[in-house]
């Protein structure tokens, strides 16, 4: 089978874009990065029997030291299943994108791959990745329909109605706060119970309690000054698919599926982003950007040092979030009509030009393997796609309840957080073809509204014809 490749002038455009709106922070873990690149790290395994071929394939994905082992962890297994197959991990934690589609353009690309969610559906209607329906159809474990949850995999999975990967897993955007500060304040802390959200005017009533400036006045008292705050009530992460789910709390998916067109410019949409922008610019309640460099800390040491008492941020932080020193909670999003969040994350498949598409689709398949989600959902960093994770008994197979730091990793009340919030509140991210350079034209016009230069409609207005055209000419 000859390999695919797509054109010079093509390959550049795709690099250029490759990181903008990437959520690949999603699935690794904030650690130091390896410097290898692409570094192919065979197995060792039972040898297989003489007189059996042996079939290599390779796997290319990015992450930090720990989800490289998993993925090692893995290839052990599987190969011990398959003892005919050998699998070559490409582990590629810097620069990926830029460098897998160097590979495509000359040829050379993986077997099977992490696919970030914002190409996966360029990269099919390019015709770059294997169709896997028809083994799913005979597939005696994994029936798409009961064994993930829907309709959520099948918005990110299908294209055309066929699936040509497998969602790894999901992360998504909650609420995190510091217990302590909570309790000394005398104020009820908010709920992981979808059912039990804050209203948008009860969240923003409470930062401003948590908010202070130097001399320990509040956003609504007199003589409060803005440019001298010691302590903020919250933190909302809008950069990329952040900014993207915001959206959701008004009722509106920010692009729809049906008719793969942004839907920022609802009025109910711009409404919701002019509400958080006006977190910072209206109510001073949260930091900027210009603020946290100066400050020279992240959210989770803002929270463990009390400059923070809440943050919106993603899944994949308690990861590392979970480390500090004061007593931590998670919640559900503010609602605004509702609570709800993005899901996103990327995509296990093959590329077609492999020589060997039976194999590719067994490991691809393995990528589904219970066990090998629960290690990153032991650690904080991912929530389940899998149903049979999500219920009271899986759940109890990888969740351990923080009551110290140090202690367990997921603060009190999380399964309730993925049981109801996760299970009925989330919507998968639409990445239709020519997503990923449409959506970088929305989150470069939405910087406008971040940094306080325009306004919700201003900055909408100014980005929405163009990135729908995008998506209309890549979907011809």
């Amino acid at each position: 089978m000859s390999k695919k490749t797509i054109s010079r002038r093509e390959y550049l455009r795709m690099s250029a874009l490759a990181f903008a709106g990437l959520g690949l922070a999603a699935c690794s873990p904030k650690v130091a990065q390896e410097t290898s690149v692409a570094e192919e790290k065979p197995v060792e395994n039972t040898a297989a029997p003489a007189s059996a071929e042996i079939v290599n394939i390779s796997f290319m994905g990015w992450g930090g030291p720990e989800e490289s082992q998993g993925v090692l962890d893995l290839i052990k297994k599987f190969e011990g299943e398959n003892p005919t197959i050998k699998v070559a991990w490409q582990h590629t934690p810097e620069d990926y994108m830029t460098k897998l589609m160097a590979m495509i353009a000359s040829g050379t690309q993986p077997d099977t791959l992490f696919t970030p969610q914002d190409f996966y559906k360029d990269f099919c209607s390019k015709g770059l990745m294997l169709d896997i329906q028809d083994y799913l159809n005979v597939d005696p474990i994994i029936n798409t329909k009961t064994y993930f949850l829907q309709p959520q995999e099948d918005s990110r999975s299908a294209y055309k109605g066929r699936w040509h990967g497998i969602g790894c897993c999901w992360v998504g955007a909650h609420l995190y706060y510091n217990a302590d500060m909570f309790k000394e304040a005398g104020i009820e802390a908010p709920s992981s119970d979808p059912d039990k959200a804050w209203t948008w005017e009860h969240f923003v009533e409470v930062a401003k309690q948590f908010t202070l400036d130097s001399n320990g006045n509040h956003p609504d008292d007199s003589g409060f000054d803005e440019n001298d705050i010691s302590q903020w009530g919250i933190l909302w992460q809008t950069g990329g698919w952040h900014g993207e789910s915001i959206a959701l709390l008004n009722g509106v998916q920010s692009l729809d599926e049906a008719t793969n067109k942004w839907k920022l410019d609802d009025p109910a949409a711009v409404e919701a982003l002019q509400n958080v922008a006006d977190l910072m610019f209206k109510h001073h309640v949260a930091p900027l950007v210009t603020n946290l460099k100066d400050l020279g800390m992240s959210f989770d040491q803002m929270l463990g040092n009390r400059k923070l008492a809440m943050a919106v941020e993603g899944t994949y932080t308690l990861a590392w979030t979970t480390k500090i020193e004061a007593t931590l909670g998670t919640a559900c999003p503010p609602k605004m009509k509702q609570t709800s969040s993005i899901v996103v994350a990327d995509v296990r498949g093959a590329m077609k030009a492999t020589k060997y598409p039976d194999a590719a689709y067994k490991f691809v398949r393995m990528t589904g393997d219970p066990a090998y989600q629960s290690i990153f959902l032991k650690m904080g960093l991912w929530w389940p796609n899998q149903t049979a994770l999500m219920t009271p008994e899986g759940l109890d197979t990888w969740i351990t309840e923080r009551t110290a730091p140090g202690v367990g990793v997921h603060p009190p009340g999380y399964k309730i957080l993925v049981d109801k919030f996760v299970r009925n509140n989330t919507k998968a991210w639409i990445c239709p073809a020519g997503f990923s350079e449409s959506s970088a034209m929305v989150n470069s016009g939405l910087e406008s509204l971040w940094n306080g230069t325009q306004t919700a409609q201003q900055a909408v207005d100014g980005f929405i014809g163009k990135a729908n055209d995008v998506l209309a000419a890549a979907g011809v």
